[in-house]
């Protein structure tokens, strides 16, 4: 589950294109005035976007994406704010319009940065440097001439002209899929790579303001999709097995239709695993038995559980399901499980030697098959029907597929 979600990276990708595409045939924007200015009513509204992503970010606990959402804030304002500054006498306009213009590329490195940090750690420290990254733009102003070298040091593409340093910075959310291999930074990598793009592209185009609000427009919605996504993923996909949980399984079986067959299958002797070998080498199992099930189910096997798991078969009756269930428990049963021990001690001369055991341990499952029926389209009945078999199973000696027969 640490991999990208190819439909939405496809989908978030289009969009850029499309802005640019856009960009490129209509430089001076859109000339039909009506048209143009419904649109300006919608781009006021582009601050609110990421205002309401911040808060729902901060509703479902996603600390770093409230701050990448109050980020993206800050820069959607930026014209609004440049005017105020300008218009009060205050503070240098010049310094002001450079640190803008740079904005988007620092926003690129900080939050990058922020999203590289470890997702499985908490704690004060890590929500102050996240907070100092959030912020971390404002350096700018130590040293403007340096950062403008850093980051703005162009090269030249046809007429226009490409920061690359910046450019390039946009593609560093998309390493933490490699190092952090974290499934949630997988979901949102793309999302946030996209959008930092999408900030950058007017600078990089030299759009005009009707472009840019309209780039900046379709990063709201994307960092807003990403979020729904998220919220979705932590409601229905099981964090350990990565397989989609009970809830989802619940929301399946009420569009099944009339014409379907589960599958009910259970870990052997799981519990004496647990109390042998730990908690820890019982998640690893699971997470074995659960990839194996995936690879020959795809999205139909679900974590029911604890130790079971529920397949789903649309439109298959009992015995055809029964004889693909028993195609893998077999390879479960092949595939066995290994159970790795180090034992590492330390010489005088400082250095480290690992000696690794090696245990074979049988591994196997049992599971059970029962319809819908041509009377019997309730899913709960289904489902206590195939656990029947299940037990069934079990009583008949265990690493076995039973059918349920009424």
């Amino acid at each position: 589950m640490n991999r990208i979600n190819l439909k939405h990276a496809s989908f978030y990708t289009s969009a850029v294109l499309v802005v640019a595409v856009l960009a490129l045939l209509f430089p001076g924007g859109i000339e039909n005035s009506s048209f143009a200015s419904l649109l300006q009513r919608i781009f006021f509204a582009v601050p609110l976007l990421f205002a309401a992503a911040a808060f729902l970010a901060y509703r479902i606990s996603e600390t770093e994406i409230v701050l990448i959402s109050l980020s993206f804030l800050a820069v959607s304002l930026s014209d609004s704010v440049l005017r105020l500054i300008s218009s009060s006498g205050n503070f240098s306009a010049d310094l002001t319009l450079r640190f803008f213009r740079i904005l988007p590329f620092m926003n690129s490195f900080a939050l990058s940065a922020m999203f590289l940090l470890p997702h499985r750690q908490s704690g004060s420290v890590l929500t102050i440097f996240k907070i100092i990254l959030a912020v971390a733009p404002l350096s700018f102003f130590s040293a403007p001439a340096l950062f403008e070298e850093l980051l703005l040091r162009d090269f030249l593409f046809d007429a226009y002209s490409v920061p690359w340093p910046g450019a390039a910075a946009a593609f560093f959310p998309l390493v933490s899929i490699f190092i952090c291999r974290n499934r949630q930074a997988a979901a949102f990598s793309p999302a946030l790579t996209v959008t930092l793009l999408l900030f950058m592209l007017p600078w990089m185009l030299s759009l005009d303001n009707f472009f840019k609000d309209g780039a900046y427009l379709t990063a709201g919605m994307i960092i807003l999709h990403s979020i729904y996504r998220r919220y979705w993923e932590n409601s229905y996909i099981d964090e350990l097995t990565g397989l989609y949980n009970r809830r989802a399984l619940e929301d399946r079986m009420r569009r099944l239709g009339k014409r379907y067959s589960l599958a009910m299958a259970d870990v052997d002797h799981f519990k004496n695993f647990n109390d042998t070998y730990g908690h820890n080498e019982g998640d690893n199992v699971l997470r074995l038995v659960s990839g194996i099930l995936k690879n020959h189910f795809r999205s139909s096997v679900y974590r029911y559980g604890g130790e079971e798991f529920c397949v789903v078969f649309r439109k298959t009756e009992p015995a055809a399901a029964a004889e693909m269930m028993n195609d893998a428990r077999e390879e479960i049963a092949v595939r066995g499980f290994s159970i790795r021990r180090s034992q590492i001690g330390r010489k005088k001369s400082g250095r480290k030697t690992a000696a690794k055991n090696v245990k074979r341990v049988n591994l196997t499952v049992s599971a059970g098959v029962a319809a819908s029926g041509k009377n019997r389209t309730d899913g709960q009945i289904v489902l206590q029907n195939a656990d029947k078999a299940l037990y069934r199973a079990k009583e008949n000696g265990r690493n076995r597929v039973e059918v349920f027969s009424g």
